[in-house]
């Protein structure tokens, strides 16, 4: 398993990897993990069963190792080698790491599985050029994985790469969450959960606190999470006197997660974009109601009776929050939170990914020679040059690498 986002990280993606490898170790396979250096990290640690090395990779961007094509090539093969590795597994497509290993994987023929996490527009500029170097990395990827359908579709749009190596695998929720067994307060509680950027809807949830707060008189605001924009969130809540209706929490470790949901009774998301969102199935789990902006693939994941969706607007997530509140049956709890963690098991995402890996283990190695002629093929004009100059280039290091290491 190779990505930037990774444990002790906090997010959707670093859960997902943690609960994956967990559960694929269960099924009997050896499973590694390759991240750049975490502070307070050693070297190599282990998490039970589950090895992870944390290399000594600079941090650039937004957690994201600094991006290049060769300086870390050393460095991955030489993990990869030493611990025999049949299979690299990338995750999120902005990890820079994880297209690095993807890479070193097809230039030492092993199999190799990208797994998107995230929705991307095919516009901003920025995003173009991810798109660009994913379609570059994809085109001799064995198979993708994609956390909704929704993604799946985002993914060929962007990449044009073929539907039939693409696998739609959900996400899932821990056992450990579940409806709280402790006693709880008479009053309402609406919690949310989210990194404080824009992406995440972070000015929507500002905006929409004091509106709801000057509706309903007995309501509490929970929130957990942090990023750039705390300051914002905190200006609003002197702003309008809130201090006591409002509880921030800051990064809760995720073992800690769901004891903090088990004591409220809603959960309010207002993201500007979602591939699946974690934090809803692990909220409908403890039994509470969500309310979310209808964005992205959020429509796929919960039944029409768990959740309320709303367009990501001020007034309608207020609306729609004051509605689910009005409406609240504690009585439910229990029934959502066998109804969400039924369909969300990961177990099954850890079958299901095994067998996308039985998929490629009998696929045909390819040559030097077939890959360029691949490359020239997909990528037409000068873009084609740069691409094939960076697959002689890694085949030349893998020569040094092996007249180095000959042992």
């Amino acid at each position: 398993m190779v990505s930037d986002y990774f444990y002790p990280g906090k997010g959707g993606v670093e859960t997902h990897i943690m609960e994956l490898s967990k559960h694929l170790i269960k099924l009997g396979h050896k499973v590694i993990g390759i991240t750049h250096k975490y502070p307070n990290c050693p070297a190599v640690a282990s998490v039970g069963k589950f090895k992870i090395y944390y290399l000594n990779i600079p941090v650039f961007h937004m957690n994201t190792a600094f991006p290049t094509t060769f300086s870390h090539f050393f460095l991955l093969v030489d993990v990869l080698v030493r611990e025999e590795i049949h299979i690299v597994h990338g995750h999120h497509s902005m990890s820079t790491l994880c297209y690095d290993a993807l890479l070193c994987a097809q230039t030492l023929n092993l199999k190799s599985v990208f797994t998107d996490h995230s929705l991307f527009e095919t516009g901003a500029v920025e995003n173009i050029i991810v798109n660009r170097v994913l379609r570059f990395v994809l085109q001799a990827v064995d198979r993708a994985i994609c956390v909704s359908y929704t993604l799946k579709e985002n993914l060929m749009e962007r990449t044009g790469v073929d539907s039939d190596i693409i696998h739609v695998v959900p996400n899932a929720v821990s056992r450990s969450f579940g409806v709280s067994k402790k006693s709880r307060s008479g009053k309402t509680i609406v919690v949310s959960s989210c990194r404080f950027t824009y992406r995440k809807g972070i000015d929507i949830l500002i905006q929409v606190i004091p509106k709801v707060c000057a509706i309903v008189e007995d309501l509490e605001f929970v929130i957990l999470g942090d990023g750039p924009k705390r300051d914002e969130l905190e200006q609003m809540i002197d702003d309008h006197s809130l201090k006591d209706r409002i509880t921030l929490l800051g990064s809760v470790d995720h073992k800690d997660v769901g004891k903090v949901l088990g004591r409220c009774d809603v959960f309010l998301n207002t993201s500007l974009t979602e591939s699946f969102c974690m934090a809803i199935i692990e909220a409908a789990a403890c039994g509470l109601h969500v309310v979310s902006t209808n964005v992205g693939a959020v429509h796929e994941v919960l039944p029409p009776h768990i959740i309320t969706l709303v367009r990501p607007d001020v007034d309608e997530v207020v609306e729609g929050v004051v509605t689910a509140v009005s409406r609240l049956n504690r009585k439910n709890r229990r029934a959502i939170s066998r109804e969400t963690k039924k369909i969300y098991d990961w177990r099954r995402v850890a079958a299901d990914t095994e067998a996308v890996y039985g998929c490629i283990r009998d696929k045909e190695v390819r040559t030097l020679a077939r890959r360029l002629s691949d490359r020239l093929l997909l990528e037409p004009g000068a873009l084609s040059i740069y691409f094939r100059l960076a697959i002689v280039i890694s085949y030349i290091f893998l020569l040094i690498y092996k007249f180095t290491h000959k042992k």
